[in-house]
């Protein structure tokens, strides 16, 4: 969403959704890390429930929720500024077919794993 955001509005537009998505990721932590993880049916939120060990404390859920919240907002930053010039907004757009390929393969393989480790 940030990188076809920034490819159509522009750089201020694709950090404005990149935000938005950080801080929805960052309260989806928070809800994993508090327990409600059960009700959560996105891949996403299913990984963070089995990754954090149960018990966590309230520190270190303030630090993990926290640094989730700082690497989406500057991975997010850094995709904006990098979409928005023209040069990589050409690569991309050639490559793009074959990024969805790998990152679909990718993510296929983590759920499959994910079920066979049950």
């Amino acid at each position: 969403m940030v990188t076809q955001t920034s490819l159509s509005e522009g750089r201020a537009a694709g950090i404005a959704i990149g935000a938005g998505l950080g801080l929805m990721a960052a309260i989806w932590t928070m809800m994993a890390l508090l327990g409600f993880g059960v009700v959560f049916v996105l891949f996403a939120a299913a990984v963070l429930v089995n990754v954090f060990p149960a018990g966590i404390g309230l520190a270190d859920s303030i630090v993990i929720v926290a640094n989730h919240f700082l690497v989406e907002i500057a991975f997010s930053t850094a995709l904006a500024f990098g979409m928005s010039t023209q040069a990589v907004a050409k690569r991309y757009t050639r490559a793009k077919i074959y990024i969805d390929r790998v990152g679909a393969a990718v993510l296929g393989a983590l759920g499959v794993r994910i079920l066979l480790s049950r």
